[in-house]
């Protein structure tokens, strides 16, 4: 072996001129090919040499990028001394060409700056290349090449019609996999906005606007917006890879990858997902007017909220809930005697006792509101026409009155409580104004109707609100304040049904005002009746607190236009009329008075839990009343008493040992 390396290095030697000469040859030749091909490559004929290749000219012809030669962005085709070529000669290139394009190539072109601008794409989305490229979209990096893939081969073999087109079905992957049944991911308003158009479904015009103000979700009505499930099966692996399945859960490492690092196009692994109205709710359950002549579109008009005139459409709640009729009400044709019985049933099915009589309360109500109103629009008729031609002004109002009126008639406003109230308050304001302007003189004010709130009484009358309730350490009774012109919404929320809004310094700002002529007493009962030396409640009694002796009133230890904390305002009393050291005696005070509740409350708990408490039920009630009453009434309004109190408790306990 070394005589041979030997005679091939003298060799070399001997001939290098030779050896050189045909080197350079070599490497000049190979120079001029690839300057040929350099040059060459950035015609289409020479990449449409390769049968392969035919689909991807001839997809490019019919692009954006029709004038743009393939190696402007496929650089690497330029060089004929690659592994690309080299492969194709030797017959290893696969049969499913794939490309890398980095971003680079594509901001070389499309700058910055001209993708910043806010584009429409579809039907009317405003897209933003900067949230999409600039940004992780949902833990993932994308680039150009994942939206605007061009010829794909999809899951289904089928492949896309031209070259750099954006793929849809990605953004439909991105947006709505593992989203929830009717949502997607990044919700819809995202990309649709809040829609402004009226649509028609099944018969009915809906304004999207009314359904968003009343935060309904979009899923209550498209039920199904996709059909496929952009997943990924196993043996798609397969297709390029061999056994090389290990790391399929782990998205995370997968999506690095496939993605991040080799710009695979997501549909070349993801099955098609498409987007659009897949599944519709029902306007109102079974169609009856698919065979029969429609009888009831005023009533189902009033159901859905729409039909009214200058008053924004308001569907029902229970619409919204997607009752349909034939949940509350029996087949047509029936017994109206077992149809009414089966409706006022269905309420307590599904809301429990007490909702059936809500029912009559609701069609005595809206009879009541429609005699009144009826009584307001026909005066205002009568003025109109007694003004003769000069009536004719009024011609909108009274159209619009007489239009709301007999809607909330034939559609039995029952429906839709809170749209037939709105719709008779607009009947009415519109009356009012004819009277008022033909002097035909003032309507008398409705109460139901006076405010934005009224309706609320049609369901919650005034009897129903009888019960006195717990708020704000006090007790409240609904009808004192109504009768004293408080409305429903200066409490609760209109919007959102049955909310309480008002908070305890609303309260006070109008229980402790300046202006407030009633006493404490009428608010904090149990307070001031323990003060004077007595507990309500119970049977425990004895003599008022020094300072009830002395005449002290409530506003002589509580500052009301005070906003510290309550026990710094009394402290502060405590001082001004006696001297330093009584502040800290009114915290020993609360302290003492919470260790005895506490106390009181583990020997009732106890004594409810201890043999023998069956013989002993009045004992344990009687201390248990005690330990109630004392927590509202506060130990250092009286102490002496609150002593007296929690030691008659422990003496009914006291068996319990």
């Amino acid at each position: 072996m070394n005589h041979l390396w030997l005679a091939l290095k003298e060799g070399a030697v001997e001939h290098r001129r030779a050896l050189l000469f045909i080197a350079g040859v070599v490497v000049g030749l190979v120079v001029v090919v690839q300057t040929i091909f350099y040059f060459a490559s950035s015609h289409e004929a020479v990449c449409a040499s390769c049968h392969i290749m035919k689909p991807y000219v001839e997809m490019r012809k019919e692009s954006t990028h029709a004038d743009v030669s393939c190696v402007t962005c496929h650089s690497e085709w330029r060089f004929a001394i690659s592994t690309t070529y080299v492969k194709y000669a030797l017959g290893l290139y696969a049969p499913q060409l794939r490309a890398e394009v980095p971003d680079s190539r594509c901001l070389s072109c499309h700058e910055h700056k001209d993708l910043d601008t806010d584009q429409t794409f579809l039907k009317g989305i405003h897209f933003s290349h900067k949230n999409h490229l600039g940004e992780m979209r949902r833990g993932k990096a994308l680039h150009c090449t994942s939206c605007h893939g061009g010829h794909t081969m999809m899951a289904a073999g089928a492949t896309r019609e031209l070259h750099t087109d954006v793929q849809r079905e990605v953004c439909f992957t991105c947006h709505f996999k593992g989203a929830e049944k009717g949502q997607a991911a990044t919700g819809c308003l995202v990309c649709h906005g809040p829609p402004t158009t009226v649509v028609t479904h099944q018969g009915f015009q809906f304004d999207h606007a009314s359904y968003l103000k009343r935060d309904v979700r979009c899923a209550l009505c498209h039920v199904e917006v996709t059909r496929g499930d952009a997943n990924v099966a196993k043996d798609r692996c397969n297709t390029c890879h061999v056994s090389r399945i290990e790391a399929y859960d782990d998205t995370d490492r997968v999506h690095t990858i496939h993605l991040r690092t080799h710009q695979v196009d997501c549909l070349r692994c993801h099955n098609t997902l498409e987007h659009g109205k897949v599944q519709m709710a029902p306007a109102l359950g079974e169609r009856c007017d698919a065979c029969h002549k429609p009888r009831h579109t005023a009533q189902e008009q009033m159901y859905i909220g729409i039909g009214g005139l200058g008053v924004p459409d308001t569907p029902s709640t229970m619409f919204l809930a997607r009752v349909a009729c034939d949940s509350c009400h029996g087949e047509p044709g029936g017994d109206p005697r077992k149809g009414a019985a089966q409706l006022r049933t269905s309420c307590v099915t599904c809301h429990g006792q007490g909702f059936d009589r809500m029912v009559d309360d609701w069609i005595n109500e809206i009879g009541a509101l429609l005699v009144d109103t009826t009584s307001a629009v026909q005066r205002a008729e009568a003025a109109g026409r007694a003004l003769g031609a000069r009536g004719q002004q009024f011609d909108e109002q009274l159209v619009r009155a007489r239009h709301n009126l007999d809607f909330v008639r034939n559609g039995r406003g029952e429906h839709n409580i809170r749209y037939a109230v709105e719709l008779l308050r607009s009947a009415r304001a519109d009356a009012a104004v004819v009277l008022a302007a033909s002097g035909g003189g003032a309507l008398a004010e409705q109460p139901i109707l006076a405010s934005a709130s009224g309706y609320c009484r049609v369901c919650h009358s005034t009897s129903h609100l009888g019960t006195a309730i717990s708020f704000a350490d006090a007790t409240y009774d609904h009808n004192r304040h109504i009768a004293a012109g408080l409305a429903c919404q200066t409490c609760h929320s209109v919007e959102e049904h049955g909310k309480t809004t008002i908070v305890r310094e609303q309260c006070m700002g109008c229980h402790h005002g300046k202006e407030q002529k009633r006493t404490c007493e009428s608010c904090h009962r149990v307070q001031a009746g323990f003060y004077r030396g007595s507990l309500a409640g119970t049977d425990v009694k004895g003599e008022p607190d020094v300072m009830a002796k002395a005449d002290v009133g409530c506003d002589g230890c509580h500052d009301l236009s005070a906003t510290e904390p309550l026990v710094k305002v009394v402290q502060k009393a405590c001082v001004t009329c006696h001297e330093a050291g009584f502040d800290e005696m009114l915290v020993e005070w609360i302290n003492d008075d919470q260790k005895a509740v506490q106390e009181l409350a583990v020997l009732v708990a106890q004594a409810e839990g201890a043999p023998g408490a069956g013989s002993h039920r009045a004992e344990i009630a009687q201390a248990k009343a005690i330990y109630e009453a004392m927590l509202a009434a506060k130990g250092p309004h009286n102490t002496s008493l609150a002593s007296d109190a929690y030691a008659r408790a422990k003496k009914l306990l006291a068996w319990t040992k």
